[in-house]
């Protein structure tokens, strides 16, 4: 989950995205927002190849698509069905 640096009056976020779409860990460490494992960026070509390169890599075999983005989605899909 990707949150704010700011406080609030519910609980303070333990994780979250700074100035320059760095994304923050629990554990101290950083990443580019743009490897998190929980987005896909890029032309259909490379979220297909990230997708695939997550598989081989994390062990991670499908993704979740919020409804509003699934016609989006669909060349995905397409590309990827029978991979």
């Amino acid at each position: 989950m990707i949150g704010s640096n700011r406080s609030s009056s519910r609980s303070a976020p333990t994780s979250g995205v700074a100035a320059g779409g760095v994304y923050h860990y629990k554990d101290g460490r950083t990443a580019p927002l743009l490897s998190h494992p929980h987005g896909l960026f890029g032309s259909v070509a490379e979220i297909c190849d990230t997708i695939v390169a997550r598989r081989e890599q994390l062990g991670i075999s499908y993704v979740t698509i919020a409804q509003r983005n699934m016609d989006e989605f669909a060349p995905v899909v397409a590309a990827l069905a029978g991979t």
